[in-house]
Order: C-alpha cells, then sequence, then structure tokens
C-alpha cells in the first residue's frame, strides 16, 4: 500500500498554482490527494478516538494530508486539501478540493509537517466552507480540539463551528489554523471531475458530480 510520504515525495500534495500541467496529470495529482487524504482519516480516526465521537456529529470534514509551517521569523504555511459533506442517509459527498494557507509573526525556526482534519459542526461552518474562500477565525469561529480529550467529553458543549485535529512533527510547539485562509483549488476540482465552471457546493451539496476514485475515502469516514 502506497504511504502518505511516499505521495508526497511524488509532488501530489505541493501547490500546483503556477504549475503548468496537463489535464490529466492534475487528474492523476488530484488523485494522489485524495488516496493520501484517505491514509490520513484512516491513521487519524484510529489514533483519536474523540475525533471519532466528532464525526459521527458533524457535517463536514476537510482533511489536508500535510500542511507544511517553516521559516525565521516570519512563518508560513500551507498544503492542500479536500472537504466532503455529510448527507442526509449519513453517507458522504464526492471530495471538493481545497488549499489552505497562512501567515504567523514570532520566533519561529524549523519545519513542520502536520496532518490535519477539521471536523465541522454547524451550519455557519458549512456555509463558510463551502465559499470559495474563507478566513478561520473569522468567517467560521475554530478551536484546537484537545488531543487527549475523551469521545464523551469532545460530544458535549459544542462552542465552536469547527475543530481541528493535528498530528505534526517538526520544531514548532504546535499549530494554530486561527487566521488561516482556505480556498478552493479549481484546477484539481476541474481536473477531477472533468468539469469546467464547477463550484464546491456542487460537489458536496448538490453532487452533480462523481468519481469513483473517492469511494475508498468514503469509506474511511464514520456514517
Amino acid at each position: 500500500m502506497i504511504d502518505r510520504r511516499t505521495l508526497l515525495a511524488a509532488g501530489a500534495l505541493v501547490p500546483l498554482a503556477a504549475c503548468s500541467s496537463t489535464p490529466q496529470e492534475k487528474n492523476n495529482r488530484a488523485q494522489d490527494l485524495v488516496d493520501a487524504a484517505t491514509i490520513t482519516a484512516d491513521r487519524m480516526r484510529r489514533d483519536r478516538p474523540a475525533l471519532n465521537a466528532l464525526l459521527a456529529q458533524s457535517q463536514g470534514v476537510m482533511v489536508f494530508p500535510s500542511v507544511i509551517k517553516g521559516g525565521l521569523i516570519w512563518g508560513g504555511q500551507g498544503g492542500s486539501g479536500v472537504l466532503m459533506a455529510r448527507d442526509i442517509t449519513g453517507g458522504w459527498s464526492a471530495p471538493a478540493f481545497y488549499t489552505i494557507g497562512g501567515i504567523s509573526w514570532g520566533l519561529q525556526i524549523g519545519v513542520q509537517d502536520s496532518e490535519v482534519m477539521l471536523a465541522i459542526m454547524t451550519q455557519k461552518g458549512m456555509d463558510a466552507a463551502t465559499k470559495r474562500g474563507m478566513k478561520l477565525g473569522a468567517d467560521a469561529s475554530v478551536a484546537a480540539a484537545s488531543a487527549g480529550g475523551s469521545a464523551q467529553a469532545s460530544t458535549t458543549n459544542i462552542l465552536h463551528d469547527i475543530y481541528v485535529y493535528a498530528d505534526t512533527a517538526g520544531l514548532y510547539a504546535g499549530l494554530s489554523l486561527e487566521g488561516a485562509w482556505i480556498e478552493t483549488r479549481d484546477d484539481l476540482n476541474q481536473a477531477y471531475y472533468d468539469r469546467v465552471n464547477l463550484e464546491p457546493s456542487d460537489i458536496v451539496r448538490r453532487r452533480t458530480v462523481d468519481n469513483p476514485g473517492s469511494a475508498r475515502l468514503r469509506a474511511a469516514l464514520p456514517r
């Protein structure tokens, strides 16, 4: 089985806005990103029972297999991922592709690579996520979920629109997404579904498109 690092090494998770690629190459990279998100979702659900409890009540989820943050004094962060929404039967939509980025200030030395999952708990959070761009903390309230929290604690007193789980390796003390921005990846959405002028809501709400390559990712999430 291909692991997340192999997909990363193949370039699946590198932002492509400045790259010149054929539609087929972009389709392949989109599928690599879906496969990497499947690995992340499988592992984080296995290791974090409290995350499962949140996802069981969530309206949607975003999975970013690799969010890179690094620098000296100025710290930038970024990566690509997918958004999926729950339907009335408890199943999951096909994925819409997004990029996450941000900037922070402080004495920051080193590089940090995080696997990140965002449990979207409210309608406000889903409305913000399906826009073409949102700023975490402004368009939707966001909080870091406790790594050691119990499943019961994670499903009581839901006070925020979005809860963030992150598994991090690197020199930073932690990962904060407050103020980070999330925008659609039109190039990957169009390539993966072979349709132009495709909006995120077409994929995750109206569900006018599908790709069988996302079946394993949908199955990796709780109904």
